[in-house]
């Protein structure tokens, strides 16, 4: 992250890694609310769809997590990035993405691989730890959009509706992985069709 001065005033300046962070957190994040939805509502003929957008969810948020590493430059730092969590969003997001991730890996561990069985036949179990996991993705794609919207010197970012632009883009992008995926597994076309539509609407409303 670099700072530059315009008119006389310091402007944050944001790389392409947190490009990249941005990219990827709102992929596994929406993948992951997405693969919750079809579980929920759509039983057993969704399986292959759930566990698609659930095991997305981690390892997409954990690479993008490693970009905001590197972005920092001395890592060494990272862990002062938890400090007070009560007046910073950057602290904040911190919390939300880690519990976000812990509920990632056990919904992914024991229901996807490599230790599928025990939320396989435990639905309830199943649907708790995926709801739970569900709220803290949604999280996960609107903090930052409430972290960009504190930067009062920038109106195209001071607004209410970046947060839900930010929603809106993951569940889009999170869908868009979910089909790119399932065209090589055992998906019914069906199924894919519907989320093509389903994407298609939700990109004429972002």
């Amino acid at each position: 992250m670099d700072s530059v001065k315009l008119d006389g005033q310091v402007q944050v300046e944001w790389r392409w890694l947190i490009a990249a962070y941005l990219f990827l957190a709102g992929v596994g994040g929406g993948a992951f609310l997405a693969g919750v939805i079809a579980d929920l509502a759509g039983g057993a003929n969704w399986m292959t769809v759930s566990q698609i957008g659930v095991s997305l969810g981690l390892p997409c948020v954990l690479l993008g997590t490693l970009f905001l590493l590197v972005d920092l430059g001395r890592p060494i730092n990272a862990w002062r990035v938890w400090m007070k969590p009560g007046t910073s969003w950057i602290a904040r997001g911190t919390i939300i993405i880690v519990i976000f991730m812990i509920f990632a890996a056990i919904e992914t561990a024991y229901w996807v691989w490599p230790l599928a069985g025990p939320l396989v036949d435990n639905e309830s179990a199943r649907h708790l730890i995926g709801v739970l996991g569900a709220i803290f993705a949604f999280l996960t794609v609107v903090y930052t959009g409430l972290l960009l919207g504190y930067n009062q010197p920038i109106p195209l970012w001071n607004t209410a509706l970046l947060p839900v632009l930010f929603f809106v883009s993951a569940v889009s992008t999170g869908i868009m992985a979910i089909i790119g995926i399932g065209q090589y597994l055992e998906i019914e076309e069906t199924q894919l069709t519907l989320l093509a539509n389903i994407d298609a609407a939700i990109l004429v409303f972002e």
